[in-house]
């Protein structure tokens, strides 16, 4: 028997022209994208093609895309780096505090309960009967000193879809900036940080059928993070170390797909969805 893979959620098979793009990558672009030389640049033009194509499935500028492992390491990088930013302009760390919802994903709890336990502090709120977090409770959380609201796009077991829109706007008017851990929905609906009014973004490649062990940060001009890791200048000096070529090459391949099949796929997928639902109420 053939097996049916049902896992998705968890993680989705690359596409054949995203395991093209990574085996050419790394058969042809082995230079460093530090060096100066013919190999060194021709690898640097394939980072700056990934990065134009994933900025144009995320409608935004290039240059507002940080690439790193995963959306675990962009969640790391906007909560610590956000505080860090704050204590090394002075502030203590028990005098700051973030508002979150109880049902982020374990990349952001357990980095804020880490953050906790050194003085930070943070404030949960539960989502309803529904699984959507109420705006207003976020609101109502948001104190002088909360530096940031973190609160996921799409939940990764429910797959419910939270109101951003209006926790970024009750939290910009309190002038507090907004992160998002956007991984589940990229992909399967249109994504548009910018539209939603968020400060930074997270997302994961394989989630959308690009290679395991990449994704991005996607930060508004302008506002303020300290790196998580220091060394070199690479990725707009936001992330040091040697760019990951072949694996940027291939989320860039399924952006520039996943922008193109979307408007179908979402068609096609709440077409199965009534047809599901009506065969399930028709049991």
């Amino acid at each position: 028997m053939t097996p049916i893979y049902l896992d998705h959620n968890a993680t989705t098979r690359p596409l054949p022209e995203v395991v093209e793009a990574v085996v050419t990558a790394m058969q042809d672009d082995y230079g460093n994208p530090s060096s100066l030389h013919w190999a060194g640049q021709d690898a640097v033009r394939t980072v700056d093609t990934g990065r134009s194509q994933v900025s144009k499935l995320l409608n935004c500028r290039a240059d507002e895309i940080t690439f790193t492992s995963g959306a675990t390491e962009a969640n790391t990088m906007v909560l610590r780096g956000i505080v860090e930013h704050h204590v090394r302009a002075g502030a203590k760390l028990g005098d700051l505090h973030i508002v979150t919802s109880a049902i982020e994903h374990s990349s952001v709890l357990r980095t804020l309960e880490d953050l906790q336990q050194q003085g930070l502090r943070v404030t949960y709120v539960a989502a309803g009967w529904d699984g959507r977090v109420n705006a207003r409770q976020i609101e109502a959380a948001i104190e002088k000193s909360t530096i940031l609201v973190t609160v996921m796009l799409a939940n990764n077991d429910t797959g419910v879809i939270q109101p951003l829109e209006d926790i970024a706007r009750f939290a910009h008017l309190k002038k507090v900036p907004v992160h998002s851990d956007i991984t589940q929905a990229v992909g399967k609906i249109w994504v548009h940080p910018k539209t939603l009014e968020l400060d930074f973004a997270s997302l994961s490649a394989h989630k959308f059928q690009g290679p395991r062990g990449v994704g991005a940060l996607w930060m508004r001009n302008g506002v303020k993070l300290l790196p998580l890791l220091r060394g070199g200048k690479q990725e707009l000096n936001m992330r040091a170390g040697t760019e990951n070529v072949p694996a940027i090459a291939g989320m860039g391949v399924a952006s520039e797909i996943m922008a193109m099949r979307l408007d179908n796929y979402t068609q096609h997928c709440e077409h199965l969805r009534l047809q599901l639902q009506n065969g399930l109420l028709a049991l």
